[in-house]
């Protein structure tokens, strides 16, 4: 099957959370020997490392929503008649675009409320550590819009619209399957 544009933007996306979860670590692991074998803490170590704990919790939200990796109860969802299905699954996803809604409107307020004020030791705006959720905010929109207008206008079935892949190996292999 052919990757798509989406297909390597989520594929990069995955690399730029290794990314932060990999600098998280170094600059968490470089302060903590600091201050072991030197007697002397890298101050602005704690707020990268803040930094990219935020945004890498809030990149994670995007791909397990793509991925449908969010908890959701799809056994009793699969126990409903197919229309209840699908009523039950647009008004999950309706919820969720009004929340991410609200929650871009709040994030973006966040980041105008804070783009003269810095974090102290490293003298980035804060405006900085807001702005993913304006970004994770429209990501959610777009995506619940993406499936709520596969449910309605596609008419994509709810199993479709709600499977989980375990791994991109697994997407890999079961396609290199189905072509032999």
């Amino acid at each position: 099957m052919k990757k798509t544009f989406l297909d390597r933007l989520f594929r990069g996306t995955e690399y730029f959370m290794a990314f932060l979860l990999f600098a998280m670590v170094v600059f968490t692991l470089a302060n903590v020997i600091m201050r072991y074998f030197f007697n002397y803490g890298l101050v602005w170590s704690d707020e990268l490392a803040v930094f990219c704990f935020v945004w890498l919790i809030y990149v994670g939200i995007i791909g397990a929503l793509r991925d449908n990796r969010h908890l959701f109860i799809d056994s009793v969802l699969s126990r409903l008649p197919k229309t209840a299905q699908k009523t039950v699954y647009f008004l999950i996803q309706a919820i969720s675009l009004a929340l991410f809604a609200m929650f871009t409107w709040g994030s973006f307020g966040l980041t105008m409320l804070n783009l003269e004020n810095s974090a102290a030791a490293t003298g980035i705006p804060y405006a900085f550590l807001y702005i993913i959720g304006v970004v994770t905010g429209a990501c959610g929109i777009i995506i619940c819009g993406a499936n709520i207008y596969r449910l309605i206008v596609k008419g994509d079935s709810v199993a479709d619209l709600t499977k989980v892949a375990d791994s991109q190996d697994d997407i890999d292999f079961t396609q290199e399957e189905e072509s032999k």
